[in-house]
């Protein structure tokens, strides 16, 4: 296995309508490949590239819009990889190139958090596509699939449609947090943030969900899956 990380120091925050994307890929040559099919997309930004076993890292410190993994050869269940990815960044969306398992794995990817599931071979014009279309939050599940399979996944976006924007690292922390019942001196304490900092935390997060209150912010994560 290749031990491979690369990250690029580009200003790529400076323009809204840029995409970052992290390639995650244990073969240099799938890389190399991707890199050159995403080249043509003037709005596409590589902010990096790496074995899973490194990509988590450069989430962390990039938090880039899409994460696009190549599924061939990680050491670690594919669902398990991208519910760590998840829980690292939410505002980092998953897109996964497979060459099998089509069907219930594109069920069990997205219930994992994956926004699109593609084949492999998938020509340049239609991982631009699917770039485009994950970056600006719609899911792209390139595949046919069964109709119990697609009411599935109806039913999953749909969960996931009822937060208005994904939660930071430290919301998601306040959130849960908050769920076990935490006062917001205790969640302060905590996690070694000051009371008024907790507090700008609850407002963003009841903006975000469009909640009255804090329990109705909390019902609503466990609707979407962000809190279980």
């Amino acid at each position: 296995m290749e031990s491979f990380v690369k990250t690029n120091e580009i200003d790529w925050q400076t323009s809204s309508a840029q995409i970052s994307v992290l390639l995650i890929a244990e073969v240099a040559l799938v890389r190399v490949a991707l890199r050159q099919l995403l080249s043509r997309a003037a709005e596409v930004v590589i902010v990096g590239e790496a074995g899973a076993s490194q990509a988590l890292g450069i989430v962390h410190q990039f938090l880039p819009d899409i994460a696009l993994v190549d599924a061939h050869r990680i050491d670690e269940t594919l669902t398990g990889f991208l519910r760590r990815l998840a829980s690292i960044s939410a505002k980092t969306h998953a897109i996964v190139l497979s060459d099998s398992d089509f069907g219930n794995g594109v069920v069990q990817a997205a219930e994992a958090g994956a926004w699109g599931y593609l084949p492999r071979d998938v020509s340049e014009t239609e991982l631009v596509r699917a770039v485009r279309l994950v970056g600006g939050g719609r899911a792209v599940m390139g595949c046919w699939l069964a109709p119990d399979q697609f009411m599935g996944l109806k039913e999953l976006a749909s969960r996931r449609a009822e937060l208005a924007l994904p939660l930071s690292q430290k919301e998601s922390s306040v959130m849960e947090a908050m769920a076990q019942g935490h006062t917001d001196t205790q969640i302060a304490k905590g996690l070694g943030l000051s009371v008024p900092t907790v507090k700008t935390h609850v407002r963003s997060i009841l903006r975000k969900t469009s909640a009255r209150n804090r329990a109705g912010a909390i019902a609503a994560a466990f609707r979407s899956g962000v809190l279980r």
